[in-house]
């Protein structure tokens, strides 16, 4: 009787062991799906910092040279807007790119901080930014009432509604990021919590 409890004990014991190993692939499983998920929610934040460099800047700059050999604008504003884009270009692939890739892959609360951290350096990105570009749209509209004084407003005019729009999409575009942010980190923080 003894030795048929024991063999009984033994398998037992063999049932929970394979329990605990299915139990704990799963949670593997399930950890690496979550990490995924979460890779792939932010990844358009990456696309969008690619089209930004690669499409935008170029586009925006070749558009200047070509409005500089025009007569329209100087060389100083469209080094003034070269510095000031290639300086955006540069803080956005820094606050957005930099990490996003390896951030997913370790500790959730460590990418948890990264994460408000991303969002506080896009505050400042844009305490920055919306400066610098009133001040290229005032000084691309004084060109063009020193360039023509008669005929300026239809420029002018043009520049403004681009720059409003410009500003529109952008603001846009930023509230989306630090909402993606936050939807990470209240799931990080729905995860790490300990069950009450």
């Amino acid at each position: 009787m003894e030795k048929a409890m024991f063999q009984e004990l033994e398998e037992m014991r063999s049932q929970l062991s394979v329990l605990n190993e299915k139990i704990n692939k799963e949670k593997v499983v399930n950890d690496r799906l979550l990490r995924k998920a979460m890779k792939n929610k932010a990844s358009w934040i990456s696309k969008m910092v690619t089209i930004e460099a690669f499409i935008i800047f170029p586009f925006v700059m070749i558009d200047l040279i070509f409005l500089h050999y025009q007569n329209i604008v100087s060389w100083w504003l469209v080094g003034f807007a070269a510095l000031m884009l290639g300086g955006s270009v540069v803080a956005d692939y820094i606050i957005n790119n930099k990490k996003l890739n390896i951030m997913f892959d370790g500790n959730l609360v460590t990418a948890a901080k990264q994460l408000g951290e991303m969002k506080r350096l896009r505050i400042k990105q844009l305490y920055i930014g919306l400066p610098l570009a009133v001040i290229f749209i005032v000084w691309f509209a004084w060109e063009q009432i020193k360039q023509s004084p008669d005929d300026y407003r239809p420029m002018v005019g043009g520049l403004i509604a681009g720059g409003i729009v410009g500003a529109a999409i952008g603001l846009f575009i930023f509230r989306k990021m630090q909402q993606t942010n936050d939807e990470l980190i209240q799931q990080i923080e729905e995860l790490t919590q300990e069950p009450a």
